[in-house]
């Protein structure tokens, strides 16, 4: 990974910049004919700007941004059928095969923002225009479709792909999603106060379609586009507010309403150490849950009405002698509530689902030694097909301080990722959705790392040795069923800041 930024003031009133970065990792287990070892590759650069007049009276942000990236899609690990059960055979990644050997997804996104602030009375009354354009352009592709044969040899079904519709040799498919947005609003600040009312309008056009589908007539090599496109023009009304008063209490609502058809609202008192909080917001299926046209999924005009979530939270945090912590209680409520099910295709159930979760983080510090915890719970019997785990548990200890007359700042320490076994989603790469399933148990199974990280003025170097406890209790961990975790590695990096 390589992320660089430049920034210069061209004068007091004018700076400009540019970031770059590079993602690129190998595979480490299954193999492929898309790209040789490579898993994925992300690139991303960005250029930006920040003008003022000299009174400081008007100012205007404004950046563009392009990223792209690619991936390989393994569709996880295909098991041993003389395997009896054990996943102890799956970890050996030298020996896995995978469901997929010729599948890739690629995607492009584009950002152009603009953001102008003019100041009427100092910090008292802003106004300000906000612009954005964004495209996002998804391509999933699979040049080998294998399938079952019966017992004369004939195609029955696809050995990865629920159905094959259209295509049964290749599939390509691609998704566009655009939009264009302006937003005018007001802005009010001060010591005991913040005010935020703006106006926003939206232009949304979704393209979704099968690319080079071979049709079923003679001659077989001829092709044929499908598609269909949405588009759709939005309007908004939206607003902040916070009172406060020294460190005793603070009151904050905000909210946007989407005119006739969505809204959010969210509102939290704080006094001193007590926090209440209250969300209520219903918001409309995706475009996808509604419609999508692929060559392994082909629903369209679901009716699905608005899902409509509710949440309620109390919060308590304080410190006491060396110890820090902040607990949170929270209630969650689902009306309509839209999942994809064992099919990997999209459900709406008439049940009102209920989420109870326990949030604690506890931090201990004694000079240079440090113990940091986050312990997190949630009883989800009444909300089944929301799968997550009942509890999780993230631990860090470590030691930090100066060394060698405050020259240099370091730390040293190790950090472990543990919860609780489930039923975890799978993962559907031609719709790429996550979907329920009920026959991979995902085992509990502690991550632990240890680390070293130093400072050196603008220089900090950190090395990492990753799930340092392989091969106990087991060789290795899923992140989700059939996808294996990361085995054993050592990172390593640096991160220098250069100032003139």
């Amino acid at each position: 990974m390589f992320d660089g930024t430049f920034s210069r003031n061209v004068n007091e009133n004018a700076n400009v910049g540019f970031t770059y970065e590079r993602i690129a990792s190998e595979k480490f287990y299954g193999s492929s004919n898309v790209r040789g070892s490579r898993q994925v590759e992300r690139t991303g650069i960005t250029f930006f700007t920040h003008l003022q007049t000299k009174e400081n009276r008007y100012h205007l942000f404004a950046n563009v941004r392009y990223t792209e990236q690619a991936m390989l899609e393994s569709g996880g690990i295909r098991p041993d059928p003389l395997d009896e059960g054990s996943l102890d055979s799956l970890y050996e990644t030298d020996e896995v095969q995978v469901y997929l050997s010729s599948a890739s997804n690629r995607e492009y996104r584009k950002n152009v923002h603009l953001s102008q602030v003019f100041r009427i009375a100092n910090e008292h009354l802003k106004v300000y225009h906000t612009f954005d354009y964004y495209s996002q352009f998804n391509r999933f592709k699979d040049n080998a479709l294998t399938y079952n044969n019966d017992s004369t040899g004939r195609k029955t079904s696809s050995y990865f792909y629920p159905a094959t519709y259209y295509d049964s040799a290749r599939t390509n498919e691609a998704a566009d999603f655009r939009f264009l947005e302006n937003s005018i609003g007001i802005m009010s600040d001060s010591k005991l106060h913040f005010f935020k009312g703006y106006f926003k309008q939206r232009n949304t056009s979704y393209l979704n379609s099968l690319i080079n589908v071979e049709k079923e007539v003679t001659p077989p090599t001829d092709t044929i586009n499908l598609s269909f496109k949405s588009k759709e023009r939005q309007y908004f009304l939206g607003g902040q507010a916070e009172f406060k008063f020294r460190d005793i209490f603070d009151i904050t609502a905000n909210g946007e309403y989407q005119l006739f058809k969505d809204y959010r609202l969210e509102a939290a008192l704080r006094l001193k150490f007590l926090t209440v909080a209250q969300t209520r917001m219903s918001y409309s299926p995706t475009y996808t849950q509604q419609r999508l046209l692929s060559n392994h999924f082909d629903w369209e005009n679901n009716n699905f009405q608005n899902t409509v979530a509710d949440r309620t939270s109390i919060r308590v945090n304080g410190k006491l002698f060396h110890n820090t912590l902040d607990v949170e209680f929270a209630r969650t409520n689902l009306q309509n509530y839209i999942y994809f099910d064992t099919d990997a295709v999209p459900r709406q159930t008439s049940q009102q689902l209920q989420l109870y979760t326990l949030s604690l983080h506890h931090h201990l510090g004694l000079g240079s030694f440090h113990f940091d915890n986050t312990f997190n719970y949630t009883d989800n019997t009444k909300a089944e097909v929301i799968r997550v785990p009942k509890w999780m548990v993230n631990s860090k200890v470590y030691f930090e301080g100066h060394l060698f007359k405050k020259v240099l700042y370091g730390q040293v320490g190790a950090e472990m990722f543990l919860q609780d076994q489930f039923y975890a989603d799978a993962y559907m790469p031609a719709n790429q959705h996550f979907y329920l399933q009920n026959t991979f148990l995902l085992p509990s199974y502690p991550v632990i790392d240890a680390f070293i990280t130093a400072d050196i003025k603008s220089l900090n170097i950190f090395i990492k040795m990753a799930h340092v406890n392989q091969g106990f209790p087991r060789d290795g961990y899923f992140t989700t069923p059939i996808y294996l975790g990361q085995p054993r590695n050592l990172t390593f990096g640096i991160r220098w800041m250069f100032f003139d």
